[in-house]
This record gives C-alpha cells, sequence and structure tokens, in this order.
C-alpha cells in the first residue's frame, strides 16, 4: 500500500471499520445468513472442510480476527493472522490469545517462502488500490505452500466502489482470474455468492500453487 492508503487504513478509517465489523462468530454467522442465506462456518467447511486440521493457516486482513476463529470453530489448530491496523490486532489478541496476530501489509508479507500451507483473504483484497493488487497477490502466493483461497466482491470488470461509510474508495473484479492469469497456480474451485436482498455477488475461490 502507498503510505497515504496505510495512514488511512491506521487511522480513522480502520477504526471505524474495525468498529462496525462484526466481533465475534456468532455475529459473522448472523451477517452471511442475512447476506447469502448460508453461514460462514457453512461456506468454509464446502470448500476446505476435507484439509487436515492441523495445517497451518495465514489470514491477510485478518482485522480482530473473527474469520479465523471460525475456522478455529471447525477444528483448525494452526492459525494465524496479519493486518495493518494495530488496534485490531490488538482487538484480535484479547478475543483469541492463542492465535498469533502481527502487524504487516500485503505487499510486503514478513515471512518466508512457503511458511502456510493456505493463505486466504477475506474481504481484503478489495480494499487493495489496483496498481498494487498483483504484488499483493504474488506475496500471497510466494508465502503459501499448496493453496490461496479467496472471498471477495466480485465483478467481471474492474470497478471502484464508493463507501457509505467513509471516504475510504474499494474496488471489485474478478480477483480469482486475475490470480489465474499472473500467479503460478491452477483453480480448484470457485462459486459465486448473490445476496439474498440485493444484486452484490461475492466469489469464493479455492486455489493451487502449480507443481505443489
Amino acid at each position: 500500500m502507498t503510505e497515504k492508503d496505510i495512514q488511512k487504513w491506521t487511522g480513522e478509517v480502520g477504526l471505524q471499520y474495525t468498529e462496525r465489523n462484526p466481533q465475534t462468530v456468532e455475529e459473522l454467522e448472523e451477517l452471511r445468513e442475512e447476506q447469502y442465506g448460508i453461514s460462514q462456518t457453512e461456506l468454509y467447511e464446502e470448500i476446505i472442510g476435507d484439509f487436515e486440521r492441523d495445517i497451518q493457516i495465514l489470514e491477510v486482513g485478518s482485522n480482530v480476527g473473527v474469520q479465523l476463529r471460525c475456522l478455529r470453530k471447525l477444528g483448525f489448530e494452526n492459525l494465524y493472522g496479519l493486518d495493518v491496523q494495530s488496534f485490531a490486532i490488538k482487538k484480535s489478541r484479547e478475543h483469541a490469545p492463542t492465535i498469533p496476530a502481527v502487524v504487516g501489509e500485503g505487499s510486503h508479507l514478513p515471512f518466508a517462502d512457503e511458511s502456510f500451507d493456505l493463505i486466504f483473504t477475506n474481504g481484503c483484497l478489495i480494499t487493495i488500490p489496483p496498481n498494487l493488487i498483483d504484488a499483493v497477490q504474488a506475496e500471497i502466493v510466494r508465502c503459501s505452500k499448496k493453496y490461496v483461497m479467496g472471498q471477495e466482491f466480485h465483478s467481471d470488470k474492474y470497478i471502484a466502489i464508493d463507501s457509505e461509510h467513509d471516504d475510504q474508495l474499494y474496488w471489485k473484479t474478478n480477483f480469482c482470474e486475475r490470480y489465474l492469469d499472473n500467479q503460478d497456480v491452477e483453480l480448484v474451485e470457485s462459486s459465486l455468492l448473490s445476496y439474498v436482498n440485493t444484486s452484490n455477488v461475492d466469489q469464493m475461490f479455492l486455489l493451487k500453487k502449480l507443481d505443489s
């Protein structure tokens, strides 16, 4: 991210984002039921439910760690979080002291190559400016040993979205296709998640590194 973007997310914009989003697994499940008519736990169970529970998993853009706690509910043991906002990481550690979480940003992940079996984002890539998205995706692939997973806003075009809550821009595109076009990965599974009460569509996808 640029210094301006980092300042937004580490400042008032980031604080507002953290405070208005789910803090508990129960709140997340309720939100997903309202959005898609299916819980987040069920979504994860469908896409990685047959994975070994002791694999190393990193979430990039983990905020307060609610997605990681959702995965822990499914029995996954080795979970790690990373977010650019120190306040969110502090809250994450308070909610789940046994899930390590560190401050860092996506275009320069502080990890060695192939450090994790699976790296995922959930509503993170939508915050990355288009000129940096390839660098962030490349870092995610670099640090993954085998799998990359995502759940993000979806569009066939690259579209900027004005937030109703703050002055932060968000973007939607086909993030899965962008991985496939620019990184050494292949598609394992992809599905579109239609919203119950709006025309919005998200995409959930699982990718595998080539030759892994």
